[in-house]
């Protein structure tokens, strides 16, 4: 089942109007087309259907995988630790999993997100 979530996004150069998804919570064996726009390095890339103009949109999420125990945060520019872990504790409650035996880690620029 994928957690992907639909948003309305604005064009600021042409002013159209759609809807994208995104993803606030990765599972990498329920959301294989979110892994694929990891890997492809399209997942922060939205584009406008009328003027094709592209946008990153970088909104927190967790990504993680549950054979593997690892799990990735992504809060953008959050450069303050301990807001940035408390945000991250947020997204972690919403998920129906035991963390405790996972490695976490917290990443908050694009760059330290697609070195993990």
């Amino acid at each position: 089942m994928s957690n992907a979530k639909t948003i309305k996004a604005k064009c600021n150069q042409c002013g159209c109007e759609w809807t994208t998804e995104i993803w606030p919570i990765i599972d990498e064996d329920a959301d294989p087309e979110a892994v694929q726009l990891i890997y492809d390095d399209l997942f922060f890339f939205h584009y406008c259907p009328d003027c094709n103009k592209q946008f990153c949109y970088t909104e927190p999420f967790v990504y993680y995988n549950k054979n593997k125990r690892a799990m990735i945060c992504f809060v953008e520019g959050m450069t303050n630790v301990s807001m940035a872990n408390t945000f991250m504790q947020e997204l972690i409650e919403q998920m129906d999993i035991d963390m405790s035996a996972f490695h976490i880690r917290l990443t908050t620029t694009m760059n330290d997100f697609r070195e993990k």
